[in-house]
């Protein structure tokens, strides 16, 4: 699912000068799979990192999993009551909700 949503720059970076925090971005990106489960969209993005340690994929993953959870939930009208990252290096699917 594409999606394109606009956002003020110092949600995406904090760190920005006082002049810039108040520009715009637009961010756009491809969720790998969106379903609508109890009134609800699920996020699940498939990850082919070779990791040992689930905790690896978290840390990595949960900023853009909360950011494509906004940008469907706005776009889509949903709220957003699931993100999940299936990693196909473990097997398994976690759960960031």
């Amino acid at each position: 699912v594409r999606f394109l949503i606009e956002l003020p720059a110092c949600e995406l970076d904090e760190s920005l000068p006082d002049w810039g925090k108040q520009e715009t971005v637009m961010v756009q990106g491809i969720a790998d799979c969106v379903f609508e489960e109890a009134g609800g969209l699920v996020v699940l993005d498939y990850k082919t990192d070779r990791v040992r340690d689930r905790r690896v994929l978290v840390e990595h993953y949960a900023p853009q999993l909360a950011l494509y959870a906004r940008a469907l939930g706005e776009t889509m009208g949903l709220a957003v009551v699931r993100r999940l990252i299936y990693s196909f290096w473990l097997g398994e699917v976690i759960d960031l909700s």
